[in-house]
């Protein structure tokens, strides 16, 4: 009965999806390259363009990325010290020795937690990226954007992700919607931070449902392979046929200078790139913006409404600009709601185990 509960206590916790991933990730970046060999070094370079194209680490990046997390921390800190305040409990109080040394026994939580959770994340997490390489060299030639597509029209009525464009938006709002878009992995990866640090127990909880949306998306991704629809069908990259039915909405793509200055961008990103990506259905943008929100929410209501406008924007940046297609939110949504649930699940178990 003791070795029952010893595997309980193992499996049932949601950090096992980041274990299983990081298995199953490894197998397939080896999987994938031994399919696509003859494409010399494609794969691995592939592998390196995607996580450079998702992740866009550069030295300012870094560094703002340090100095938000870091006013994270400061506001943290300052909430509980008006808490005290308001509980007219004199501030002061937390520097006392019990409370040193509860603080060095958080500290050590927290280095137990960055071996266990956090560095086992990184390597998901790049392992995953890797397996990206191989997997668009493998995709290139079985692309179903068209699938997408009638799916697409089947049920809007038209095409979202071309006749979005049609209109014409304010400068603010498609700068508030490209700002969204950009910039929700890094929001996310502060986010993420600050739980490891703050809500150790939250943390690991979203880490499974990150990484078991992870393994969606790519069953996902390798199931139907689809470009962008601008690359697809407006830029025609891979220059295969366009069926009538698109280019009536392609030659009624005349989207506003703010629209054209995005894909500038992200193709300065892919310009040296050896394959595209082929990972829309799931959207991980929707996935990634189902998460922030939720566990904002988790931590605080306030937080939550600072998160929401963010992650709805962002979300229909995936549409507005042409990087996804319609059925790519919808499919996001519920991967995100089924990882957040299966997490979740387990979490309850784990606490009663």
């Amino acid at each position: 009965m003791g070795r029952v509960n010893l595997f309980l206590r193992f499996f049932v916790r949601p950090e096992i999806f980041l274990y299983v991933a990081l298995f199953l990730f490894t197998a397939a970046f080896f999987v994938l390259s031994s399919l696509v060999q003859n494409s010399g070094p494609a794969s691995q370079q592939g592998g390196q363009d995607i996580l450079k194209h998702y992740v866009n680490l550069n030295g300012a990046r870094v560094v703002w990325t340090f100095i938000l997390f870091s006013i994270g921390l400061f506001a943290h800190g300052v909430v509980l010290w008006a808490k005290a305040a308001l509980q007219q409990t004199d501030p002061l109080t937390v520097f006392t020795r019990q409370n040193a040394v509860r603080f060095l026994q958080r500290t050590r939580t927290i280095l137990r937690d960055v071996i266990v959770v956090g560095i086992p994340f990184a390597l998901a997490f790049y392992s995953m990226s890797m397996a990206l390489g191989p997997l668009n060299v493998f995709n290139a030639t079985r692309l179903r954007d068209e699938l997408l597509f009638t799916w697409d029209t089947f049920l809007t009525g038209t095409f979202p992700p071309l006749s979005l464009a049609s209109f014409q938006y304010p400068n603010w709002f498609i700068s508030a919607v490209e700002f969204s878009f950009f910039y929700l992995v890094p929001a996310l990866t502060i986010f993420g931070a600050y739980l490891l640090v703050a809500r150790p127990r939250l943390f690991r909880e979203a880490a499974g449902a990150f990484f078991l949306s992870a393994m969606i998306m790519f069953a996902g991704w390798t199931l139907f392979p689809v470009l962008s629809p601008y690359y697809r069908f407006v830029t025609d990259e891979y220059n295969l046929s366009v069926p009538a039915q698109v280019q009536q909405y392609v030659d009624g793509w005349h989207p506003q200078e703010e629209i054209a200055a995005f894909w500038e961008k992200i193709d300065a990103t892919l310009k040296d790139a050896f394959v595209l990506p082929t990972t829309a259905i799931p959207s991980a943008h929707v996935v990634w913006a189902v998460f922030l929100a939720y566990y904002s929410y988790r931590v605080s209501k306030w937080l939550l409404l600072v998160s929401v406008p963010f992650t709805v924007l962002s979300t229909i940046g995936t549409n507005l600009f042409a990087a996804h297609y319609f059925v790519d939110i919808i499919a996001g949504l519920l991967c995100g709601g089924v990882a957040i649930w299966a997490a979740h699940f387990l979490a309850k178990k784990s606490e009663v185990l």
